[in-house]
């Protein structure tokens, strides 16, 4: 009887891989996309819905990591309709359009994830500091028990942590619940206000775990899509399509480098020892601008040495990158360790910042009370992680372009043995 069971569940389980083998490989193909299309479809809407909720044009470290989100989900949309329709007609055109789309999208969707993962461990001190703002009224409505507090108790001001008191000093107020008291002749305030900002970032971490999963999924189905996408082209019609397609995809590194100078220039105005990371970031980006036009007129040209000295200057900016992505995972780790700054670098860092709720940047020298070091320094491991995670993904398409240009050369080499 044991025996018997044994082979029904055997049969019940190799009978699906049996049958997915016997699909074709096209078919695979349209299934693989529509089901990344609903999840990307599923990502894009509850991203709109948290970037229109969450959206501060002072302070963007929040919603923008959403915002990323929104793009690239939709044009993963559009890339599953292309595949659908490419793998529907068996087009060679448009799933060539499709195959490159999807190399393409898979490190900006990394990237998303990344930062949305990553923004779960500053999820409160993010709330904390915009909790009282106008734009978070929305937020405050959906956590303030009762609703009817988002404009008066539950947006009691953080004076328990810090001594100084913005416009309220000259009321007098040294204390959450001497605010309560004189506005509402009520001792609650701190508690509604805490509680409400524990169920907010309850809420934000179900959120981040939910996207988390759907983009883990949707980057598995991404990896089949490419493999099933090459067995239908073929090696050689991809390869014939490489050196150009590749040349202009390091468009994407030269624009994350332009970005993490501009993220971090702040730091060059800093008293502290990492002033070179953005301009580490600059020296990247002028000299991938420089390369990019030789590696596409080697490519051309089908020229050996320039395309020798291409790969050359790319495995040089492939190092460069290489450090900057240690360097930034390094430092998001020794900022939260062996960062010891003093109240003035603190304050200088969070005014630079332009962080929300600061009341004297105006100042000389400029403070920021409001915001604690332990917030800051946060905040500075947060921008670490990231830029180290930009500077990997930026080495990806690099050394993509540095194989393309090896089996080029290669080729090329070939060509001129069997011509001889």
């Amino acid at each position: 009887m044991s025996q018997y069971y044994y082979e029904k569940i055997t049969q019940n389980l190799v009978y699906p891989l049996h049958a997915f083998e016997a699909t074709s490989p096209r078919k695979v193909l349209f299934a693989i996309n529509f089901i990344l299309a609903l999840c990307m479809v599923v990502m894009a809407t509850y991203s709109v819905y948290l970037t229109s909720l969450l959206f501060d044009p002072d302070f963007i470290t929040g919603w923008t990591n959403w915002l990323v989100l929104v793009f690239v989900s939709t044009f993963l949309v559009m890339a599953s309709i292309v595949g659908m329709r490419g793998a529907h007609l068996v087009s060679l055109e448009l799933l060539l359009t499709y195959f490159w789309a999807i190399i393409v999208l898979i490190a900006p969707l990394l990237l998303g994830l990344f930062a949305v993962f990553n923004f779960s461990f500053y999820s409160r001190i993010w709330y904390k500091h915009q909790w009282s703002t106008p734009n978070f009224y929305y937020v405050r409505r959906l956590f303030c028990n009762p609703s009817s507090t988002a404009n008066t108790k539950c947006v009691a001001p953080l004076y328990d942590q810090y001594s100084v008191l913005n416009d309220d000093i000259a009321a007098g107020f040294n204390s959450t619940t001497t605010w309560c008291l004189y506005l509402y002749n009520a001792t609650d305030c701190t508690q509604i206000r805490d509680d409400a900002i524990n169920l907010a970032v309850s809420w934000g971490t179900v959120l981040i775990l939910a996207n988390t999963i759907i983009g883990i999924s949707s980057l598995i189905l991404m990896v089949f899509a490419i493999y099933i996408s090459v067995e239908i082209l073929t090696a050689p019609v991809i390869t014939q399509s490489m050196l150009e397609i590749s040349n202009y995809l390091l468009l994407i590194p030269i624009c994350t480098c332009v970005g993490q100078t501009v993220g971090f220039w702040y730091v060059g105005k800093l008293a502290i020892q990492y002033t070179w990371i953005p301009s580490l970031y600059l020296a990247t980006a002028v000299a991938q601008v420089c390369v990019l036009p030789l590696g596409i007129y080697a490519g051309r040209m089908k020229s050996r040495m320039l395309l020798r000295a291409y790969m050359a200057l790319v495995l040089m900016i492939i190092g460069a990158l290489a450090v900057a992505t240690t360097v930034g995972w390094t430092l998001a780790t020794l900022v939260k360790v062996d960062f010891s700054p003093g109240r003035d670098t603190i304050d200088e860092i969070a005014c630079n910042k332009e962080l929300p709720g600061c009341s004297g940047c105006d100042e000389n020298p400029p403070t920021c009370p409001e915001w604690s070091t332990d917030d800051v320094t946060t905040l500075l491991s947060l921008d670490f992680r990231l830029t180290g995670m930009v500077s990997a993904l930026s080495v990806l398409y690099l050394a993509g372009a540095l194989i393309v240009g090896a089996l080029v050369d290669n080729s090329l080499a070939n060509y001129k043995s069997d011509f001889v």
